[in-house]
């Protein structure tokens, strides 16, 4: 049987709820919070929100990052990703 990659993806998110994580996009940009909600076009919700871009952190609260920009999410139970 042919594996589905969004399937894959959306079960990974599941376990990631609730649980700092870090979000890259396509433009570069890391976006690190609390991982909140998604939907089912894979849209994440992150809560205490930190952008970085270049270097240069900026707080940005409660952001919604759409999932057709996510090319790679990883929480801190996967390993340490804040070390």
């Amino acid at each position: 049987m042919e594996k589905n990659p969004l399937a894959e993806f959306k079960t990974l998110i599941k376990s990631y709820m609730n649980q700092r994580t870090k979000v890259y996009i396509t433009d570069g940009r890391t976006f690190e919070g609390l991982l909140m909600c998604t939907d089912r076009d894979c849209n994440l919700i992150l809560s205490g929100t930190m952008e970085v871009k270049d270097g240069i952190e900026r707080h940005i609260g409660l952001t919604m990052i759409p999932g057709k920009h996510i090319t790679e999410v990883l929480s801190d139970a996967d390993e340490s990703i804040y070390a």
